[in-house]
């Protein structure tokens, strides 16, 4: 029997239902209304059909899984209530859900028996369950609706990777066992950014990664995701080298260094393979450059900076796979300064005599600043009220030629339309965390200070700027990320 830790059922949200608990009958008939409301426009909003070039994630996998389950799985409780509680932050813009903390801890007690059972313990569907659940937590801390004022717990991220070890062989059977193995990996970097647990969870998950059996997945997408798993794990090798509190001896000063120093080679290796990756991208991966003049002045007010020319590109889910690349790469360079910095803090004189980082670094640091500039305006178009209409919502485009095409011409984006609806649904959002992430890697004094002024005169306001905006739109919590 697997053991899973499951994280505790918090109390509901308080519901001023005064008027439908006098009359019980009411409830009841309204609440499926309420549910399937919610279900269609979470599904509509977020399910996008099969994309070769998104990256797996947990709403690419949960319609058909949800379609299959019974009303009384802990997976059809947990869509639910992650259904209703995204619905109501799209509508509300930050109130509180309505049943969605019910159905949690209905979710939540359902795989508590679950994990009693061993042929359910390795069934696809209790592992999308947690995952469910952890997305769940996860929209909890970032639009601040915890209560309690708690940080972010990590309990069903560990539970479904304690699921994945034990499930053995069965994580490569399918195309569907890979991608859930995979959904489960993303989450994992994504939780990196704001949680130092431990490095057990990135060794099962590479130890599973490592097997190459049939139906792996493959492409651009996957290559992005890995590179920024590596960096993800070096992060947290550094933090432990830190958190060692040892500076006061001498022989663990010198294995700290020693440590400092192969992180600072595995660092520039990944630095060199993000770089190799970007040179090897598909035609279809590349994005094109337009005058900011092209664009419509709502879309130039908004979103554009002006020391860098706008890019436009096929589809979202390549822009966001980029910008990680983009961001993998820069958390290297990060990397390789803190760690440069605390070697000569521990006394090592050839250090000091060579000086922190080379200014092709530090040049590349900005270069990688200005591309995620460019991007913004893809991202998040003209937006700057709530995102309940997309009537009003204007997002770049271009013609150009393509020798791919039959008829030599193409458009980017692909589908206009589409893209706007996913602007709104997840491009603000994942704008908001990548530049966040980039002010946490070379922003508010954290790297610059050892690097030197990476950036130019204006552009850190310039983005602090967009992040507020981006909180303007968005219903989110002052939390880091």
């Amino acid at each position: 029997m697997v053991q899973v830790k499951v994280a505790e059922a918090t109390e509901s949200p308080t519901r001023d239902i005064t008027a439908l608990s006098k009359h019980p009958e009411l409830f009841q008939s309204i609440l499926p209304n309420v549910e399937d409301d919610a279900l269609s426009f979470f599904f509509l909003r977020y399910s996008q059909s099969h994309d070769l070039n998104t990256t797996y994630n947990v709403f690419g996998i949960l319609p058909d899984m949800y379609a299959k389950s019974t009303m009384s799985s802990p997976l059809n409780y947990a869509t639910r209530a992650l259904a209703l509680q995204v619905t109501h932050l799209h509508r509300t813009h930050g109130a509180k859900t309505f049943v969605g903390g019910e159905l949690y801890a209905k979710a939540v007690s359902y795989i508590k028996e679950a994990v009693t059972v061993p042929d359910k313990c390795r069934s696809n569907e209790l592992l999308l369950a947690t995952l469910v659940l952890e997305a769940y937590d996860n929209v909890n801390t970032t639009f601040g609706k915890r209560e309690d004022g708690a940080p972010h717990s990590s309990s069903h991220l560990r539970g479904s990777i304690a699921l994945l070890q034990y499930r053995g062989t069965l994580n490569y059977g399918d195309e569907l066992s890979w991608r859930l193995v995979t959904a489960t990996r993303n989450r994992l970097i994504q939780d990196s950014w704001h949680s130092a647990d431990g490095l057990a969870g990135f060794e099962a998950i590479q130890k599973i990664w490592d097997n190459e059996a049939a139906g792996k997945p493959r492409g651009p997408a996957v290559d992005a995701d890995t590179l920024a798993f590596r960096l993800a794990w070096l992060r947290h090798l550094y933090r432990t080298v830190l958190s060692n509190g040892s500076l006061s001896r001498d022989e663990q000063k010198i294995s700290d260094t020693e440590q400092l120093k192969q992180i600072v080679f595995k660092a520039s290796h990944l630095a060199n393979d993000c770089a190799l990756f970007k040179s090897t991208l598909p035609v279809s991966w590349q994005p094109a450059s337009v005058p900011a003049t092209s664009l419509a002045i709502s879309i130039q007010a908004a979103s554009v900076y002006e020391h860098v020319t706008p890019t436009i590109y096929a589809q979202l889910s390549i822009a966001h796979s980029t910008n990680r690349q983009r961001l993998t790469e820069l958390g290297c360079i990060s990397l390789i300064g803190s760690c440069v910095a605390n070697i000569t803090m521990r006394g090592d004189l050839q250090q000091r005599q060579r000086g922190l980082l080379p200014p092709p670094l530090l040049v590349r640091a900005q270069d990688l600043m200005d591309e995620i500039c460019a991007s913004v305006p893809f991202f998040t178009g003209n937006v700057t009220a709530d995102t309940s209409n997309t009537s009003t919502v204007l997002v770049p485009s271009v013609a150009q030629i393509s020798a791919e095409r039959k008829n030599g011409n193409c458009t980017l984006p692909e589908n206009i339309a589409k893209h706007t609806e996913q602007v709104m649904a997840s491009g603000l959002y994942m704008m908001y965390f990548t530049l966040t992430a980039s002010l946490d890697l070379v922003g508010g004094n954290k790297v610059i200070d050892l690097l030197g002024n990476s950036l130019r005169d204006g552009q850190e306001e310039w983005i602090v700027g967009q992040v507020n905006r981006l909180k303007d739109i968005l219903p989110l919590a002052d939390v880091p990320i």
